[in-house]
């Protein structure tokens, strides 16, 4: 009952509010983007689509990849298509990128040597992100001058090199005499691009850590990574605390913490993704409100409101939420 209330309501907003409200293209573009990384993606749909038939090229990308996942049919690949070359043409970086990649073959070479321009003037603005795509534009031309490029943008911090740099360690780059030794050097750059607060990077560095049994370190990082207002790590540490998780049996139980993370997810996300989850946390919410007195809600009620008052836009760590995250997902 209460998902098909969200879903109605969700549906009114999307028909009625904000064609009128006299919003504009870019707030409808960040709205939308918003939303969508919310779980609420039919809503998103409406102020994407919005913002991209105004023209604001970020929006018609977004709309494009939103679609491309939302009910596939001919029609829908030929909108999509539409959209992207739209944006691309608008000189959006990562619609340029991604027609660099994946457009045919016939076309490539005209969206690479866009791709490499746009770079160019990129440099003077922002070097960390240039000095990352032209890692990615020369990784498969010269892999010398890719890897001196990916040195660059490490030396600025860049989250996604760093996260990069790991990967090349784990996956044998470079000599070692010891596995161990090998592992550290990886983890170092892990967490150095944890430490940029760059939620991918935080994600990342959680799953290696999860992967290597070293589940206290992960925990912490995920809970770092939930307090910053990423849903999916909020759904896990809420679980994890509760009892509810398959994962991190280790974890001490928290029922007061955790109610004050279920009560966070369902204050932003959405049910048009992983329906299933917000309804099965619907009950394990209930559950957990039945073992706690008064004095222990109000705890977990002031620890909400902690909680909340700490995060600026609760989002989901979608690659195409974050500036430079959708480059490395494109790899």
């Amino acid at each position: 009952m209460l998902l098909a209330i969200l879903a109605s309501s969700e549906a009114v907003l999307a028909s009625t509010s904000f064609f009128d409200d006299g919003i504009s293209v870019a707030d409808a573009y960040e709205r939308g983007r918003t939303l969508r990384a919310q779980y609420k993606n039919r809503l998103a749909r409406e102020y994407l689509k919005f913002a991209a038939d105004q023209g604001d090229s970020s929006a018609a990308f977004l709309y494009a990849l939103e679609l491309q996942g939302y009910q596939k049919t001919i029609r829908t690949s030929h909108t999509v298509n539409d959209y992207i070359e739209s944006a691309a043409k608008h000189n959006d970086l990562g619609a340029v990128q991604y027609l660099a990649y994946r457009s045919d073959q016939g076309k490539q070479t005209f969206w690479s040597k866009k791709y490499f321009n746009l770079l160019e003037n990129l440099e003077a603005e922002n070097a960390s992100s240039a000095y990352l795509g032209y890692f990615l534009y020369f990784q498969k031309l010269d892999a010398e001058k890719a890897n001196l490029y990916l040195e660059k943008a490490i030396e600025q911090l860049n989250p996604v090199a760093l996260m990069i740099k790991a990967d090349h360690i784990r996956n044998g780059e470079g000599f070692y005499f010891f596995d161990y030794s090998r592992l550290n050097s990886a983890l170092e750059f892990y967490i150095k691009g944890a430490n940029t607060g760059y939620l991918p990077a935080i994600k990342r560095l959680v799953d290696v850590l999860e992967s290597l049994k070293r589940e206290d370190e992960s925990f912490e990082w995920l809970v770092k990574s939930a307090n910053k207002g990423e849903l999916a790590s909020i759904a896990t540490v809420a679980r994890v605390l509760s009892g509810n998780s398959e994962t991190y049996k280790g974890i001490a139980l928290n029922l007061v913490e955790s109610k004050s993370y279920y009560d966070l997810y369902f204050t932003y996300a959405g049910t048009d993704r992983f329906s299933s989850l917000y309804e099965t946390m619907l009950v394990e919410l209930e559950e957990v409100v039945g073992r706690l007195d008064e004095k222990q809600l109000a705890n977990s009620d002031e620890k909400f409101h902690a909680l909340k008052d700490g995060i600026k836009k609760p989002v989901s760590s979608d690659y195409y939420w974050f500036d430079d995250g959708y480059v490395y997902s494109l790899n």
